[in-house]
C-alpha cells in the first residue's frame, strides 16, 4: 500500500474515516504524489519552566498558558518514494499571557505570540501490518516570537534551529490516513538581551489526503 504521509484526526473523524474506508491499497502501487495534512493538539512550549517565576530580580506572573496550550497547524509534502516524502508545514501555539514586575519599576503585562515553520526530510517504513507504519522526520524549523507591552524585559525574536518528529500512523485506501505525531523544535535563551524561544514539544493528530501522481 502506499505510505501516504498524512496524518491523524479527533477521534469522531477518525470513526468516519474508518467507515469510509475499503482495502488498504498493496504495497506495489505506484507511491509518488503530493499530500495535504491538517494538525490539531497540544503544545508543550514550557515559558513558565524557561524564565522561572524569578529571573535576575524579574518576577514573571504567568495567568494564561504558562506551559503550553492549544496549537494547530498544517503541512504539505511531495512522497517520491514509498519510504521517502519532503516537507513543508507550520504550527500557530496558544498565546501565553505573563505579568513582568521588575525590581525598580512598575509591572507591565503582555502576551507572547508565536507560530513556528519548518521544512523536513520524512522516512515511513511499515510496521506489524501494511496499513501500519512508522515514520520520522528532520529538518529545520524557523520560530517567530512577538511580545507586547513587557519590553525591554522580553523580547520580540525568531530563531531558526533543528526539528525532528516521530510518530505512527494508519493508512486507508481512498487517498487518507491518520497519524499521531510528536514534533520538537529547538529555542534559544538569552537571559541579556532578553531574547527567548522555547523548545516546544508539539503533540498533535490529524487527517489527511494523498494525490496519487
Amino acid at each position: 500500500m502506499k505510505l501516504k504521509l498524512v496524518a491523524l484526526s479527533t477521534l469522531a473523524v477518525a470513526s468516519a474515516v474508518a467507515l469510509a474506508g475499503g482495502p488498504v491499497a498493496p504495497m506495489h502501487q505506484p507511491t509518488t504524489g503530493v499530500y495535504v495534512q491538517g494538525h490539531l493538539g497540544y503544545d508543550q512550549t514550557g515559558w513558565q519552566s524557561m524564565t522561572t517565576n524569578t529571573l535576575q530580580g524579574i518576577t514573571f506572573n504567568y495567568t494564561k498558558n504558562a506551559n503550553g496550550g492549544f496549537v494547530f497547524g498544517g503541512d504539505v509534502g511531495y512522497e517520491f518514494s514509498k519510504y521517502f516524502a519532503a516537507e513543508f508545514g507550520g504550527f500557530k501555539f496558544a498565546t501565553t499571557k505573563v505579568t513582568v514586575t521588575p525590581p525598580t519599576s512598575a509591572a507591565q503585562t503582555g502576551n507572547l505570540k508565536e507560530y513556528a515553520l519548518y521544512g523536513a526530510l520524512v522516512m515511513a517504513v511499515p510496521v506489524f501490518t501494511p496499513n501500519v507504519f512508522a515514520f520520522g522526520k528532520f529538518g529545520v524549523g524557523y520560530q517567530n516570537v512577538s511580545v507586547d507591552n513587557t519590553s525591554p524585559f522580553l523580547k520580540s525574536n525568531n530563531h531558526v534551529g533543528p526539528v525532528f518528529a516521530a510518530g505512527l500512523g494508519y493508512s486507508f485506501n481512498m487517498g487518507l490516513a491518520l497519524t499521531a505525531q510528536w514534533m520538537r523544535f529547538s529555542g534559544k535563551t538569552d537571559l541579556k538581551g532578553g531574547k527567548f524561544a522555547p523548545n516546544p514539544n508539539v503533540w498533535t493528530g490529524s487527517i489527511g489526503y494523498f494525490f496519487a501522481t
